[in-house]
């Protein structure tokens, strides 16, 4: 039973239907004459996706959670990180309660899609995909203002570290006088400005520079200019020169 719709010669019955794979057999019913005309025989898969899907970034896995319709045991999990290649795997419901779904994802974050699967005999048939975003991750940048030479020299080191692989960065590296260290990279002395570095973990990228000659006390300080949204760490140990 459903609502009918009448298009011209043709009628569109609308109802709903179970999850599965059935076989559908259509009637024409004269009930004046008491006959009925078999329509074609159509076999069609209906699956019921998964509902309430939650995503939830944990270090470089991601957390995925979902309501499982009922009698579904299997679904298909695809993660795809932006620009890059869809991965996925198929996890059953006994797995997902037993360990959860985790998966491993780019610091880029990405997407992550579920669909239900449901089997009867050799056919499949998957649901309409219910997804969610991966948020990205926050590259740290940490740096330290090393001594070079003898104590009273001006010949310091700059030395940058970071957590991740971290593409076309762009530092500038500033001092200014005064009880405050800048806010802003424009509030200060230009000391050296770099483009176009590629950092790498454990690979700590360095650069030779000159103290400058200003009224003590003043502070330097390196900016991230690019990459927007990395957190910075500031030696502020390093960073006064009185």
């Amino acid at each position: 039973m459903g609502d009918r719709l009448a298009q011209g010669p043709e009628t569109v019955v609308e109802t709903t239907v179970p999850s599965g794979q059935f076989v559908y057999v259509p009637f024409t019913v004269d009930a004046a004459a008491g006959t009925a005309v078999v329509g074609e025989v159509t076999a069609l898969g209906v699956a019921q996706p998964v509902r309430q899907l939650q995503v939830r970034r944990v270090g470089d896995q991601a957390n995925a959670a979902w309501v499982w319709p009922a009698a579904l045991t299997l679904v298909e999990v695809e993660y795809v990180p932006p620009g890059g290649t869809p991965v996925t795997h198929r996890l059953t419901l006994g797995q997902f309660q037993e360990s959860g779904c985790y998966l491993p994802v780019q610091p880029g974050g990405g997407r992550i899609s579920v669909r239900s699967v449901w089997r009867s005999g050799s056919q499949e048939t998957l649901s309409a995909p219910v997804s969610a975003a991966v948020e990205g991750s926050t590259v740290t940048v940490e740096y330290h203002l090393d001594r070079i030479g003898g104590p009273f020299g001006r010949k310091r080191q700059l030395r940058i570290a970071v957590d991740r692989p971290c593409e076309d960065v762009e530092l500038v590296l500033v001092a200014a006088s005064g009880p405050a260290m800048p806010a802003q990279p424009g509030r200060g002395t230009e000391l050296a400005h770099y483009t176009r570095l590629a950092l790498e973990p454990d690979e700590p990228w360095t650069a030779p520079f000159q103290l400058p000659r200003l009224p003590t006390p003043y502070w330097m300080r390196c900016f991230v200019v690019r990459p927007a949204g990395v957190r910075v760490v500031d030696p502020i140990n390093e960073m006064k020169v009185s």
